[in-house]
């Protein structure tokens, strides 16, 4: 058995997947009845790429998961520099809430369960702006998981250390006997800031995969 005590993990890219903006826009004319030509498609893609470098666009983007109002103003301000009209601005943020635009990972439920059997405390740490209790009962993770760090619900966000000493002081445990799992360098690597090691997953394209590789995170605490 390793040192470990307890795991944290990331939500979207880690335990969910997050369907990327190709997608979140079809879907999104596809609510609002909208039909569009390939070419006005791209136009709208690359005008969205485009806007997310804006200077005003990423200042906003710095906080966006520090509450659900700042996350509505940061993003309908991008699709507003993106020249999206109103009607399809809220379609494409109302995707957000469709709970197919973030499905689970094959694997996630088993490797909480396998951890939580191995005495192992596990805690879910993500920068979001509204509560993801009810979308992890929905994956049937509730019990197997003892904390819950929700950026939104606490005014800051990764990679701000207090995001990761508060899962600590609600686990009980020292960073030291802590691993941190997550698929973002920037901000779910910043535990290593306070000696909590971390594991990095490559970010997949799609949620049609056959392992997330999270399995590597059993082996690390066995």
């Amino acid at each position: 058995m390793s040192h470990y005590r307890a795991v944290l993990f990331d939500w979207v890219g880690t335990l969910v997947h997050y369907q990327r903006g190709r997608w979140r826009l079809r879907r999104a004319h596809e609510n609002l009845r909208r039909t569009i030509e390939k070419d006005g498609f791209e136009v709208l893609v690359e005008a969205l790429k485009a806007t997310y470098g804006d200077s005003n666009v990423q200042e906003a983007m710095l906080v966006e998961d520090c509450s659900p109002e700042l996350h509505r103003v940061a993003n309908m301000m991008w699709f507003e520099r993106a020249g999206l009209d109103t009607e399809l601005a809220e379609a494409l943020y109302a995707m957000d809430f469709d709970p197919a635009t973030h499905p689970v990972y094959p694997e996630s439920r088993a490797v909480l369960s396998t951890l939580h059997a191995l005495g192992i405390r596990n805690a879910v740490i993500t920068n979001f702006h509204r509560d993801i209790r009810p979308a992890m009962a929905s994956h049937g993770f509730t019990e197997f998981v003892d904390a819950v760090v929700i950026s939104a619900e606490h005014g800051f966000q990764k990679p701000n250390r207090r995001m990761f000493t508060t899962a600590l002081d609600l686990l009980g445990v020292d960073a030291g006997d802590t691993l941190m799992v997550g698929d973002n360098a920037s901000s779910d690597g910043a535990a290593g800031s306070l000696g909590i090691d971390t594991l990095i997953l490559p970010m997949p394209a799609t949620v049609n995969v056959t392992k997330r590789g999270l399995d590597a995170v059993v082996r690390l605490v066995e």
